[in-house]
């Protein structure tokens, strides 16, 4: 039989457990709608009448096993392949915005200023940080109850979306230092850094399709960009959402798709990774390459490499 009229016998089960009976016949019923059932049946009968010599034969009766009572959220199930994105992109604006006004402020030679006055370093990048983590907090509490209590990821515990939520905001200004490191025009900043936030999103969309098939140190590779990271955590996010149980603590080192290694714990150890690195790269570029001709040749240099 054609493997698109039975089911796929590579798992012993769905990769994904969505609460609800088998009763769409073009998917679920695949066995009888395209008519391996009947063959088999034929073959049994005709087994039957070779092995006891007589033609007469018992008729078959299919029922379907009952199903208890279900609620079918099919808005979860219409936007869980494309929530991650959703997500990531409205972070695209606070990146921008964050970039954008470092790096006014290195333009305008207010760093330089502050720094003749006394101002360290690290006492300048804290401000930044906690400039950047106050507002942010406010948008993440609202979308936090915007998610759970306006019935989009209603089962969630409330608690590990915020806390999802927050790790990947401070990655996401730790990503912003780390682009601000590249410019020294504000505008020119602003618009590259929301194009560069999202072009480093894209490789969760070639993930997403192969995420079975892709060892957890792959993923892991992959997710060193924090908006692939994010990407996974919102899937996964979704995907419990979808099977009817939510996100909990007790799930958070569980994966919702069978024969999946990887899970939200390990993303959230991503992204803590990811800050720390973006940290790092931003100390290292800014104490080694200051100024804009020395960004420049640093910056040709990595391009020469990478292509």
């Amino acid at each position: 039989m054609n493997v698109e009229r039975v089911d796929n016998t590579e798992f012993k089960q769905d990769s994904l457990q969505r609460p609800g009976a088998r009763l769409r016949p073009a998917f679920d019923l695949k066995y009888i709608t395209y008519g391996f059932a009947y063959l088999q049946d034929m073959i049994d009968h005709l087994v039957i009448e070779e092995h006891t010599g007589t033609s007469d034969t018992t008729g078959t009766f299919l029922q379907q096993f009952p199903y208890p009572c279900y609620v079918e959220d099919r808005f979860v199930m219409a936007i869980s392949r494309t929530f991650p994105l959703f997500m990531v992109l409205s972070w695209v604006y606070t990146c921008a915005m964050i970039v954008k006004s470092v790096v006014y402020e290195k333009e305008q030679r207010l760093k330089e200023t502050m720094r003749v006055m006394g101002l360290g370093n690290l006492v300048h990048w804290l401000g930044w940080f906690i400039d950047s983590i106050v507002p942010m907090m406010v948008t993440i509490i609202a979308l936090t109850c915007v998610l759970v209590y306006g019935n989009i990821l209603k089962h969630a515990n409330p608690l590990l979306i915020f806390t999802f939520l927050s790790i990947y905001g401070v990655a996401t200004i730790a990503q912003a230092f780390l682009l601000s490191t590249f410019f020294s025009k504000a505008n020119l900043s602003a618009a590259c850094g929301g194009i560069i936030f999202f072009i480093l999103y894209l490789p969760y969309s070639f993930l997403v399709r192969w995420i079975l098939y892709m060892s957890p140190w792959i993923k892991a590779s992959l997710a060193l960009s924090s908006n692939v990271a994010f990407g996974l955590g919102a899937g996964y996010l979704s995907l419990l959402e979808e099977r009817g149980t939510g996100v909990s603590w007790p799930d958070l080192w569980k994966s919702p798709l069978y024969g999946d290694d990887f899970n939200l714990g390990y993303v959230l150890v991503m992204l803590v990774v990811d800050t720390i690195v973006y940290f790092l790269l931003t100390w290292y570029i800014e104490a080694v390459f200051p100024g804009n001709w020395r960004r420049n040749v640093f910056l040709t240099r990595l391009m020469c490499l990478l292509f």
